[in-house]
């Protein structure tokens, strides 16, 4: 009798997830297992809600939006799809799928990042753009993250990247809210620029001016780069003016 009804479970988990998109074959790209968000809580099924977070004494999230985002996913076959409800597990370098709400608890699914592309996100900040961009070359080390926020028109052109990743550290707080335990679990963000040199590698950068040039390292350009920056008004703590000075400057550099 098990083998009946494992067959009408896993039918029913991908009735579910044809669901949540407009193209029923994103179940072609969800994980092997549905892997759970919070895998480290060692629990077979696993939800992100309030009470889960309280009960196990973890402060924050491993998502890096507040709230779910509608996403347009391409993946590497070319395929598009639309998500009504996508997150970035930003602990596990994940793109999770909030799939149905059930008696108050999430289940959560992750696509398989190794078939995906580029991401769009739709926030309440604005629109997001990720790429997965595994084969960078850094001078110092590699990011554990392979997805990256661009500020690029197109994949040619992606001259600054955007890290995002979360860790968790165990700190004692005399008042902590969510119970008895002085213990607590607290999921931090953090994010890190990189700026594409002259040389094809990714330089760790702070978005101020006097940095910028620093990463560049490139004094033969730097007055027409200075020039550049006050005709066109930019503001160099603008990541979308950053990129638009690296255009420029990778431009002039093909042109020599």
């Amino acid at each position: 009798m098990k083998k009946p009804i494992l067959i009408f479970l896993l039918f029913a988990q991908i009735s579910m997830l044809a669901q949540i998109s407009k193209d029923s074959f994103i179940v072609n790209y969800i994980n092997s297992g549905a892997t759970p968000i919070f895998s480290f809580f060692g629990e077979d099924k696993v939800y992100l809600d309030e009470e889960t977070l309280k009960i196990n004494n973890y402060i924050g999230s491993p998502l890096l939006f507040d709230s779910w985002a509608e996403a347009e996913v391409t993946f590497s076959d070319g395929k598009k799809i639309y998500i009504p409800k996508l997150n970035y597990d930003a602990l596990s370098d994940q793109l999770i799928v909030y799939s149905k709400k059930l008696n108050n608890k999430i289940p959560l699914v992750s696509l398989d990042k190794n078939s995906v592309d580029k991401v769009l996100f739709k926030t309440d900040e604005g629109n997001k753009l990720f790429y997965r961009l595994p084969a960078l070359t850094f001078n110092d080390t590699k990011p554990k993250m392979d997805f990256f926020e661009v500020f690029a028109s197109s994949p040619g052109k992606v001259y600054l990247i955007k890290s995002y990743y979360k860790k968790i550290s165990h700190n004692r707080l005399s008042d902590m809210p969510y119970s008895d335990s002085q213990q607590a679990y607290v999921i931090r963000t953090y994010a890190q620029y990189y700026l594409k040199n002259k040389d094809g590698i990714f330089i760790p950068l702070k978005l101020k001016k006097k940095a910028v040039f620093r990463a560049l390292a490139d004094s033969d350009h730097e007055k027409d780069l200075k020039t550049f920056i006050k005709k066109n008004k930019l503001n160099l703590s603008d990541p979308f003016d950053v990129q638009k000075l690296l255009e420029y400057y990778h431009k002039k550099l093909k042109a020599q």
